[in-house]
């Protein structure tokens, strides 16, 4: 039987029972600091795009950007948000989700919030997976152009002789 490993008594019960609930309620207030702390970094992204965006236009160029990481403006905040200001053209592509060439609020907020910390497992397995995609597609459009190439040639050949055109 395993009756050995059960508690019997009711304070060894109580206290399992008190155990039991004081994780589920770390539990619970873990997500709500999470959540919390997620919130403050929306509304200081909020604000960190009002102060670059002087015009008030709502938008911001990738000169504003990198005027506004120049000036260290920025840089501190993103770096402390774990998001790199090296290479401010490839922030600023990711940053621009509708390619448009400026930047407004919404696309701000939400591109740094996903490029924030570093990268998770899942997105490290879907660039993967997309790289991988890609080869392939690669791939097998070159084999399909060097085919093609092939049998251009070969029509040349029991065709008439080919003639340079200036």
């Amino acid at each position: 039987m395993l009756s050995f490993l059960l508690p019997s008594d009711l304070p060894s019960q109580v206290f399992c029972n008190t155990a039991i609930e004081s994780a589920h309620a770390d539990k619970e207030v873990a997500t709500i600091k999470q959540v919390h702390t997620k919130d403050q970094q929306v509304e200081a992204l909020r604000s960190v795009f009002q102060e670059i965006d002087s015009t008030h236009s709502s938008e911001m160029s990738f000169q504003d950007v990198q005027d506004a990481i120049s000036s260290g403006e920025l840089s501190s905040f993103m770096e402390a948000m774990g998001i790199s200001t090296d290479d401010i053209w490839t922030l600023c592509m990711l940053l621009d989700a509708d390619k448009n060439g400026r930047i407004d609020l919404d696309e701000f907020v939400s591109g740094c919030m996903q490029l924030h910390g570093p990268a998770k497992s899942l997105q490290l397995a879907k660039m993967s997976m997309e790289n991988k995609l890609t080869r392939r597609a690669i791939r097998t459009l070159t084999e399909e152009m060097l085919d093609l190439k092939s049998s251009l040639r070969g029509t040349r050949s029991a065709a008439a002789p080919r003639r340079e055109v200036f």
